[in-house]
């Protein structure tokens, strides 16, 4: 957090590094003004003055053509500057324009309300989801994020978002109690609660879609994630493309769920796409490995010369 004190009085301020620190209001905050640079109804710099007071909790009372008031609109453009770090700039042609920085996978929405129904959401970076949930919201994110259709979007969130499980307060104390309020993924359901969040705010989609964002980004880039036990995982080597792939290439998402069934490691289609997201990814990662040796050692059994033969000399 950068610290923001102000001369002559005792008040202090934080102002967030990176969206890792934001809590829920700013979040949605960002989101909302978000949306208005996105729509060019507000440019760059006024979103960033206009976060700064948002995020301090500061009311527009000056007036800019005054020199009496020109000291505070000054210390609000310089706080301004701190929001640049929630960008990175990108060339798009000839223009540069501001992208938005993949720092939103902790989950600040843990909970969403509307009409009347309440909706739980998945944890931190997705780590509770099941892999059958993670492969249709994968999709679902791909979808959206290429044709901007709202009605795909509203599908994203019902697939991750979901009521409370019956009797969950009775649920925690069977000896089998898994830690997820959320219903059991059942993607027949996922229309049936998309019409439910259709009625959402704007701002808390979008702000569902940059976490949505932020958790892919994150997994695929996960070089050393942590799993517990003193254990990491490769997840990002998954998704890169091998020297036999064309440039784009990865993993082909659905075609996991069939290969893991035909292993029998965790059963049927059915039964691999209700495993948790991490523990299939670190399946992968170990079969992956276990073919790059074989391959290293087919390799060697090919090029490498036996030792038990010697040339001959005179």
């Amino acid at each position: 957090m950068h610290k923001i004190e102000f001369i002559g009085s005792k008040l202090e301020l934080e102002f967030p590094e990176s969206g890792l620190e934001f809590n829920a209001n700013q979040f949605l905050s960002f989101s909302r003004l978000a949306i208005l640079m996105n729509a060019k109804i507000i440019s760059f710099a006024q979103f960033k003055t206009r976060l700064v007071y948002e995020f301090l909790n500061l009311k527009r009372t000056v007036k800019k053509k005054s020199d009496h008031h020109m000291p505070v609109v000054e210390n609000v453009l310089k706080i301004s500057k701190l929001a640049n770090k929630y960008f990175e700039a990108e060339k798009k042609g000839n223009e540069t324009i501001q992208v938005i920085k993949m720092d939103f996978y902790r989950q600040l929405l843990p909970k969403i309300s509307v009409n009347g129904h309440v909706f739980h959401g998945p944890s931190d970076a997705l780590f509770n989801t099941v892999y059958g949930e993670f492969l249709q919201l994968h999709s679902l994110f791909n979808d959206y994020s290429s044709t901007g259709d709202e009605h795909v979007l509203d599908r994203m969130i019902a697939t991750i978002y979901r009521p409370k499980k019956i009797a969950y307060g009775l649920r925690k104390l069977l000896p089998n109690y898994k830690s997820d309020i959320r219903k059991k993924f059942n993607p027949e359901l996922t229309d049936f609660y998309a019409k439910k969040l259709n009625g959402l705010s704007p701002e808390v989609k979008h702000a569902i879609y940059l976490f949505v964002a932020s958790c892919i980004n994150f997994l695929i880039n996960a070089e050393a994630l942590d799993i517990g036990g003193g254990n990491q995982i490769n997840i990002a080597s998954l998704f890169r493309p091998t020297k036999s792939q064309g440039k784009g290439s990865g993993l082909g998402m659905v075609e996991t769920l069939y290969s893991i069934a035909e292993s029998k490691v965790f059963g049927t289609t059915e039964q691999v796409a209700q495993q948790n997201t991490i523990d299939v990814f670190a399946f992968l990662v170990s079969q992956k490995h276990k073919i790059e040796e074989l391959q290293k050692k087919q390799k060697n059994a090919v090029t490498g010369r036996p030792n038990n033969i010697r040339r001959r000399t005179r």
